[in-house]
């Protein structure tokens, strides 16, 4: 008997990533793919489009938690994914298995090919294929990169487009200035359709009220209140903001998805979504954390959770060249006593450890570079500190395997 190999890695290269694509990114290829297929992004259960800059990932499983809660059936799709490709698609509270998904990926290979696709947007439309030959009651939908153009844009009539906190990201595709990223995510603002955002900055909350007035679009923006705010399972002052935001989007959805109040806490203390603030274990009496934090925003709010815990505390980081450096040290410097630099096993794409050393002590902090994670770790626990956060990209998390 001969087992298949899923090889997605492989399957991968067959199609060009985003960035060097010959074609202006845009949806149309992939609106043609879909076409062929039965536009299956037209037949699937009332949406919630999640765009912004950091908590996209954290709203959609707080809300998938809550609903669940409630017995409905709910279909998730997010990305990147930390461990597995399969963690990017949930089909009736089922996460997709490998075999699912890889037949689903060759069935349409070649169709994709003949469209040009990039690798995310063909997973974007099998998601919506099989999403739409699943039965659910609701459908979580995060927007990859930006909003406008990214392929889950697809969808013409969502349920509630809605808008975690807008910051500086992903230059080389929206752009370098807020109003230009703001302009970006509010593409997925359609005409009639609910709109619900977090509290921005003028310049955001600006662009995205003047989207919603043109399309006729109801628009509502959260205010945060720290006294009464819930208190979701997830660490992190900024999960108890996403958590306020998650019960608004709810109240907005009753009469589409009614949710009792039993089903919201409940909800909100069984939340799963690892790469967060995640505790991964303790060594040597060391405790362990794990977190995506790849921008400014995302760097400051583990700094403020960091600077809170008493002893001292030691940071393993590695950034995506992509990503400012600079900007993204600035609170971490602050909160953690060591900073220990390191290569990613696909160093390809990051930036290297001396770089950021460099820039380390520009900002007045001495640091130490490693060539591997697990070299940084060793260093590490000879300083015994209390704690050790791995933080700076999804894209290393394999290597955490090792480690958990």
């Amino acid at each position: 008997m001969t087992l298949t190999v899923f090889d997605f890695s492989s399957l991968e290269q067959h199609f060009p990533p985003r960035k060097i694509l010959t074609r202006k990114i845009a949806l149309e290829p992939l609106l043609h793919f879909l076409k062929e297929v039965g536009d299956p992004q037209k037949h699937l259960p009332p949406t919630v489009h999640v765009a912004g800059t950091n908590g996209k990932g954290s709203t959609v499983a707080m809300l998938r938690a809550v609903y669940q809660a409630q017995g409905y059936k709910v279909h998730v799709v997010t990305s990147p994914h930390l461990y597995d490709i399969t963690e990017r698609l949930v089909l009736s509270n089922n996460q997709v298995t490998r075999k699912a998904l890889w037949n689903a990926l060759k069935e349409h290979e070649s169709l994709a090919q003949k469209h040009n696709l990039s690798w995310y947007e063909l997973l974007i439309g099998v998601s919506f294929i099989l999403a739409s030959q699943t039965p659910a009651d609701v459908m979580l939908l995060e927007v990859g990169l930006g909003g406008e153009f990214d392929a889950t844009n697809v969808i013409d009539t969502p349920a509630l487009s809605l808008i975690t906190p807008i910051s500086s990201d992903h230059h080389d595709f929206l752009g370098n200035d807020l109003e230009t990223i703001a302009q970006a995510k509010a593409g997925i603002i359609k005409k009639g359709c609910l709109c619900l955002s977090s509290p921005q900055i003028p310049v955001v909350k600006t662009v995205l009220e003047k989207t919603a007035r043109k399309l006729n679009s109801p628009f509502y923006c959260v205010s945060l209140d720290k006294k009464t705010a819930a208190k979701p399972n997830l660490l992190g002052d900024h999960q108890r903001d996403n958590a306020q935001l998650v019960l608004k989007a709810v109240s907005l959805l009753q009469n589409k998805l009614p949710v009792d109040q039993e089903a919201v806490e409940n909800g909100l203390q069984n939340i799963v979504w690892p790469g967060r603030l995640e505790r991964l274990n303790q060594k040597e009496g060391v405790n362990l954390w794990f977190d995506v934090a790849h921008n400014p925003a995302s760097a400051q709010a583990v700094h403020d959770f960091f600077i809170r815990r008493s002893g001292e505390k030691c940071l393993l980081f590695a950034l995506l060249k992509s990503k400012d450096a600079k900007e993204t040290l600035k609170p971490l410097v602050q909160s953690f006593k060591t900073l220990i630099f390191f290569t990613p096993k696909v160093a390809d794409g990051y930036h290297s450890a001396a770089v950021l050393a460099d820039i380390s002590q520009e900002l007045g902090k001495e640091s130490n570079v490693d060539m591997s994670l697990k070299d940084a770790l060793k260093k590490a626990l000879l300083l015994n500190p209390s704690d050790i956060l791995i933080a700076g990209s999804h894209y290393f998390s394999a290597e955490l395997k090792d480690l958990k």
